[in-house]
């Protein structure tokens, strides 16, 4: 459910014009989308913890939790953003490598430093490689702290 809600704000960001028109929108409402995993972690935190545990929940329990939930929810995301890049929005890359590297000219980098740091911006796959990681990473990330939140004091198995 956390892959197909991202790829939901993936598709209002595309509506709303922020890939195309408004596209240095883009980081912050792309910002704005860590309200998804935080929500969808959570959830799954808390029935794990009082619909399987009887309102018990180990640390480690809420951080595998966590994780499952992360690890499918960036699957589905890396075949989203894929399709996205490569049939509904296929100049998006383009569009975004441009903004980005006019953005770093304009602060003040020279262009062979704003080429290479958008070198893999013109490859759907590449992009989306790079999408699942963060998520993965993200998500690794939010289940640890989540989780800290979410464990019951009291107790002492893994």
């Amino acid at each position: 459910m956390a892959g197909a809600a991202n790829l939901l704000w993936l598709l209002c960001e595309y509506l709303f014009g922020i890939h195309e028109k408004h596209i240095g929108m883009q980081p912050l409402a792309s910002s704005l989308s860590i309200i998804i995993p935080i929500v969808f972690i959570s959830l799954g935190m808390h029935q794990k913890k009082y619909k399987q545990g009887n309102g018990e929940i180990s640390y480690w329990g809420a951080t595998r939790s966590g994780l499952l939930i992360s690890a499918f929810s960036a699957l589905i995301y890396f075949a989203g953003i894929y399709l996205y890049c490569t049939e509904l929005n296929p100049d998006y890359l383009a569009t975004l490598k441009t903004h980005v590297e006019a953005d770093l000219l304009k602060n003040g980098h020279d262009a062979v430093f704003a080429t290479q740091m958008t070198e893999g911006y013109g490859y759907p796959l590449s992009y989306s490689i790079k999408s699942f990681i963060g998520s993965l990473l993200g998500g690794f990330i939010l289940s640890l702290v989540i989780a800290a939140l979410y464990r019951s004091r009291n107790t002492k198995s893994l």
